[in-house]
Order: structure tokens, then C-alpha cells, then sequence
């Protein structure tokens, strides 16, 4: 069976909403920035952190028809970067 023959499933509406309510902590990013210093690499990481949101949300989107197995693992994922951005920038004392 090749890849073209795999069945398609269709995208179901909670599942958008799923992929959607994970990437939304990235509207955060403001908070973020402003409690680290310019030069630290927390501050370097937080840019990259909204493209790296994206392109988990877009990937975990488009292979739910192939595989969601993927996709709740990239939803899984998504939310630890969160928590690990968080903790990043406002560590435990």
C-alpha cells in the first residue's frame, strides 16, 4: 500500500479547536520578552518560540488526515514548550 492509497479522514471541528486553544499561550510572547534582558539566551529563544508555535499547529493540522496519532503528539509538545518557555522566564525560586 503506498501513501496515495492511505485513507483520507477529514478534519473534525473540535479537533481544530484542539490545535487552535494549544497554540494560543504564544499570544503571551509580550509578558515574556519583557521580564528577560536583551543578550540572554532566554530572550533569543522567545523569538523563535511563536515560529516554532506555527509550524507545530500547521504540521499537527495537516497530518491529522494521515496520521492523528501525530498530531496529539505535536499538541502534546506544543503545550510542553509552553510550560518550558514559562519556566524559562519566570523560573521557580
Amino acid at each position: 500500500m503506498s501513501a496515495d492509497e492511505l485513507p483520507q479522514r477529514p478534519l473534525p471541528l473540535w479537533v481544530k479547536i484542539v490545535i487552535v486553544a494549544s497554540m494560543l499561550p504564544v499570544a503571551d510572547m509580550p509578558w515574556l520578552i519583557a521580564g528577560n534582558p536583551e543578550g540572554d539566551l532566554a530572550h533569543t529563544l522567545l523569538w523563535l518560540y511563536p515560529a516554532w508555535v506555527l509550524l507545530a499547529g500547521f504540521c499537527a493540522w495537516k497530518a491529522w488526515s494521515r496520521s492523528p496519532e501525530l498530531t496529539w503528539i505535536l499538541i502534546f509538545i506544543t503545550i510542553l514548550t509552553h510550560g518550558a518557555m514559562w519556566l524559562l522566564c519566570y523560573p521557580l525560586q
